[in-house]
């Protein structure tokens, strides 16, 4: 009987974190499956990450295997992974650089399931270079800096179909990269 009251409790607690959004977890979209990797270089100084992917401290690189791939969405939305040497990382979005993203946007644009040779496969060595560098070049394409450096922050880069991307270099200054009619990289400016 005490063990069908103590279920009974657990049961109704969970129930009001889940119907209030303090807590709600559920499964990353396709390929959770499947193996997870990076699809893009991802600067961290801490396990907790902002989704601008600010470009100071150290990398988790492209095309690194993750595992316990989850969405949590409630007050602040975040992925939550794990890479190969067990260290659990917290992706949270920044709904200030990123105004229009789910953090589904965000877990589409960080994560899938090639592997560093799938990911960087038709680039040039100098573009994988680069990558592994987590640096742009002139004459990258726009491929090879989705790579290197991720997505662009919706708020600076409405589209990547533009000619021009800006990303936050860290809190207080940015980074703009052209690009000509071909999508390569023409010049790099702070």
């Amino acid at each position: 009987m005490k063990l069908q009251s103590v279920s009974s409790v657990l049961t109704l607690i969970i129930t009001f974190f889940l119907s209030t959004g303090t807590l709600q977890t559920v499964e990353a979209g396709k390929p959770s499956a499947n193996e997870n990797y990076t699809t893009a270089n991802i600067w961290y100084q801490q396990p907790k990450i902002w989704s601008s992917n600010f470009k100071v401290g150290a990398i988790i690189p492209a095309g690194s295997k993750v595992s316990g791939l989850t969405l949590l969405k409630g007050r602040h939305q975040a992925i939550e992974f794990t890479t190969t040497d067990n260290k659990t990382y917290w992706i949270y979005l920044a709904p200030k650089y990123d105004p229009g993203l789910a953090i589904g946007d965000v877990q589409k644009r960080l994560f899938g399931s090639k592997n560093f040779s799938e990911l960087t496969r038709g680039l040039s060595s100098s573009e994988v270079t680069a990558i592994k560098q987590g640096r742009i070049e002139k004459g990258m394409s726009k491929a090879a800096v989705l790579i290197s450096w991720g997505y662009p922050p919706t708020a600076l880069t409405p589209s990547p179909k533009a000619d021009k991307w800006t990303y936050w270099k860290n809190r207080f200054d940015k980074q703009n990269v052209f690009f000509d009619a071909q999508g390569k990289v023409t010049d790099i400016v702070d």
